[in-house]
């Protein structure tokens, strides 16, 4: 699920995200861009994909963790 929306942005949003997976942990970095619209493409999908693994952290607690991890960037 995770990959998928990686990918996801990818192809929606022709904007390639900074990612690493190994050992069922993703590392991912959302992409920048200067417009407005893509931006909030690429939060959306991501939002839904919390909300999705949000879903079934609550019926397999046991084996699935969240862990979010927000930097800012700028300067």
């Amino acid at each position: 699920m995770t990959i998928g929306a990686v990918n996801a942005i990818e192809k929606l949003t022709g904007l390639v995200p900074r990612s690493y997976a190994k050992s069922g942990l993703l590392k991912a970095e959302a992409p920048q861009s200067s417009d407005p619209k893509r931006h909030d493409q690429v939060q959306l999908l991501l939002e839904g994909m919390i909300a999705a693994l949000e879903s079934i952290v609550e019926e397999y607690s046991q084996y699935v963790k969240i862990q979010e991890t927000f930097v800012e960037k700028g300067g």
